[in-house]
């Protein structure tokens, strides 16, 4: 079972999402530059959502490339602190 900031989190992260798919829409796929997590421990969870995800952005048929491309733009805020 989920605690409640784990449930709050992934609120968080889906509208996140959502805020990044209005982005793509209106300036094209190189719009998204990075999709920062808080730690590293986050981004295993952040590729299995875009993998698995049935809708992703409001769109049902994303295609594998751009899940692709969406998934290498993650980092963390800890990746960011260690190289620069």
């Amino acid at each position: 079972m989920l605690k409640w900031y784990e449930v709050k989190e992934q609120a968080a992260g889906h509208k996140r999402l959502m805020l990044l798919w209005y982005i793509y829409n209106i300036a094209g796929k190189n719009a998204v530059k990075f999709i920062v997590v808080k730690n590293d421990r986050q981004i295993p969870s952040m590729i299995k959502f875009i993998r698995t995800s049935k809708k992703i952005f409001g769109t049902e048929n994303l295609s594998s490339e751009h899940r692709d491309l969406l998934i290498s733009r993650i980092t963390s805020f800890e990746l960011i602190e260690e190289n620069f």
